[in-house]
């Protein structure tokens, strides 16, 4: 998929090749400024720190299969001591209601979910999973 397609419109598509401009403009100046080496193992160090709460990141499989485990445990510490990050929440949108189907987008394509979906999942914490499954937990220095 394009960058083209992905945008939904006109602006968005402005927003998404200004955001792209930005970032590679700052690469190439920190390889311009430092070095290549030094611009290349900055940018791969922080796509594997910071960068792993993204789909297609390697922990990604482990974080969706935590998350769709949480959704029907009402118990689980994800959702707090008592529960309050769920009572937070609205009704589930009818498409996350449905597991797999969430599961393969979430996994394959998680851009096609419709926005009530995409924000709902959001919203409930799929970014703020414990290391259960063997994420990397979150220490003092990320």
């Amino acid at each position: 998929m394009t960058l083209g397609e992905l945008a939904r419109s006109r602006e968005d598509l402005e927003e998404y090749e200004d955001h792209a401009d930005r970032v590679l403009g700052g690469f190439t100046g920190q390889m311009e400024d430092k070095g290549v080496r030094f611009g290349l193992l900055r940018t791969a160090c922080h796509g594997a720190l910071a960068c792993s709460r993204w789909w297609a990141h390697p922990a990604w499989p482990d974080r969706v299969e935590r998350f769709i485990r949480v959704l029907d445990d009402a118990t689980d510490s994800h959702w707090g001591s008592n529960g309050e990050r769920e009572k937070k929440l609205g009704a589930e949108p009818p498409s996350v209601q449905d597991r797999d189907v969430m599961r393969a987008a979430l996994l394959e394509s998680p851009w096609k979910l419709d926005p009530m979906a995409a924000e709902w999942i959001v919203d409930a914490g799929i970014g703020h999973m414990t290391p259960e499954t063997g994420l990397p937990a979150a220490t003092a220095s990320d």
